[in-house]
């Protein structure tokens, strides 16, 4: 590890039947051994290599270039509670073997592969906590944790089960590229096999559909993210070197796939949501004045966009015009895909002066409202920034709830209901790049902020609770 504190090795453990079993094991400094972890399983163990190994920058995903029955890959693993997670795998082509890997940045992994020439090549990695939306009547709070080729559910909004444990299990073919759930509904794409898996959080019944000709058409477009927004309705966020497009499709029973709408971008995209006619399904209060300032969208480049006809419905029962989509790209512009018929109408809302690390839609007092979070701790609402120091952030029902870090020992965890009206920086010379003043802890009896473990990260927020991961990786719940 860059921190020093573990050293990563790799062995073949002879085990009592005769097989072999590869193992990814680790030391402390003071030579002790120090947990361990088995790679995948391959028909011939005996023959699994490990080429290299990295870790990165902050020592919280360890890249392992290895070779299982033959096929070059890279594994990416992450630790919690005490146990490593098989995140990704990115199968190298046998034609252009894998000469090097280094880290580049915190998710940003460069490969240098030999092609008749040296050849770079970049993945970017986002790590995102997959869970269904808890505005949705018949929603229990599922929780998935890809775990390789398997996906563990726990209904968080039921009981609190902390990783490793799990309530349900869905096993799939390979290591899923993307995970996305929307009330009870799953869909997961897997690479490998260029086919989308949907499964039910409830019963656990899988499903796949194969995209191939879809993908086909689409030329040297691979599928980045995929988005679920209903039962059978899929969003699927395609990069491609110039410029990326944005599909949705109908997954129908007969296991077929329909195209319901293309559109082409004219750039690269940053980031993607659901916009709030989508996510947002309870009461919402009438537009009033108060909140104006960050209603008003920040950005000289922003236009007006007619506000979409609110539409409540639940997982199994979508309306289709309401389907919508927000997409950042890569010159921080913010964009809205409005589905008209069989294509999106893209209306531009404002341009950050940041790309967003996370970003979803709300309704701040009526109105529709983009909050977004940057790598560098801001949090901005329709581009206003609201704090300077926030470490995660989450939206449940009416209440923006987002954790602050702080210089203490604690960090300050903030809820704050959309519907009323919220602190705005003090007018003066520089409000702008100035967050406003927060609810303090000094203050006795604040509903608006409490003090939570420092590294605490929101999982989910169901009902009247919220669910807190510790750096550890345990689980707290207020």
């Amino acid at each position: 590890m860059p921190n020093g504190s573990l050293v990563a090795g790799f062995q073949k453990r002879a085990l009592p039947n005769g097989q072999v079993n590869p193992e990814i094991v680790f030391w402390e400094r003071n030579g002790l051994r120090h947990g361990e972890f088995d790679l995948p399983k391959a028909q011939d163990s005996a023959s699994t290599e490990v080429f290299q190994m990295r870790f990165n920058l902050e020592s919280t995903v360890l890249a392992v270039h290895c070779s299982i029955d033959g096929q070059a890959q890279i594994l990416l693993y992450t630790r919690s509670n005490w146990k490593w997670y098989c995140k990704q795998q990115v199968l190298i082509c046998e034609t252009n073997p894998l000469i090097g890997l280094q880290w580049i940045k915190k998710y940003q992994l460069c490969l240098l592969r030999a092609t008749g020439s040296l050849e770079f090549i970049e993945y970017r990695f986002d790590y995102m906590t997959s869970n269904t939306n808890c505005n949705l009547g018949k929603d229990f709070g599922y929780v998935a944790v890809v775990d390789g080729p398997a996906i563990n559910l726990t209904p968080m909004g039921n009981f609190v089960m902390p990783p490793p444990m799990f309530e349900k299990q869905i096993v799939l073919p390979f290591v899923p590229k993307s995970v996305s759930l929307f009330g009870h509904a799953g869909v997961a794409f897997i690479d490998k096999e260029e086919s989308l898996f949907t499964f039910d959080c409830e019963t656990v019944q899988l499903k796949r559909f194969n995209i191939a000709s879809i993908l086909k058409s689409a030329q040297s477009a691979v599928v980045t993210q995929v988005i679920n927004c209903a039962t059978d309705r899929v969003f699927i966020w395609l990069s491609a070197p110039a410029a990326d497009t944005i599909l949705l499709l109908r997954l129908n029973e007969d296991g077929s796939v329909e195209v319901i709408a293309r559109h082409e971008l004219d750039s690269k995209v940053q980031r993607v949501c659901l916009d709030s006619s989508v996510t947002h399904t309870k009461t919402v209060a009438e537009h009033s004045n108060e909140n104006d300032y960050y209603i008003e969208r920040a950005s000289a480049k922003s236009v007006p966009i007619a506000m979409m006809n609110f539409n409540a419905y639940c997982s199994d029962d979508v309306v289709e015009d309401s389907l919508g989509l927000i997409v950042q790209t890569l010159d921080k512009s913010v964009h809205k895909l409005k589905l008209e018929e069989n294509f999106f109408q893209e209306d531009l809302l404002f341009t950050s002066g940041h790309h967003y690390i996370k970003m979803q839609a709300a309704k701040l007092s009526g109105k529709e409202v983009i909050i977004g979070l940057t790598a560098t701790l801001r949090l901005y609402i329709n581009g206003h920034l609201f704090s300077n120091e926030c470490t995660c952030f989450a939206l449940h029902e009416n209440f923006l709830l987002f954790v602050n870090s702080t210089s203490g020992l604690m960090h300050e965890l903030f809820i704050y209901d959309l519907n009323k009206r919220l602190p705005r920086p003090v007018a003066g010379l520089g409000a702008e790049d100035q967050p406003p003043q927060l609810a303090s802890l000094d203050e006795t009896g604040n509903f608006n902020v409490r003090a939570v473990e420092r590294g605490s990260r929101i999982v989910v927020a169901h009902g009247y609770k919220t669910v807190l991961q510790m750096p550890r990786g345990n689980l707290e719940t207020i």
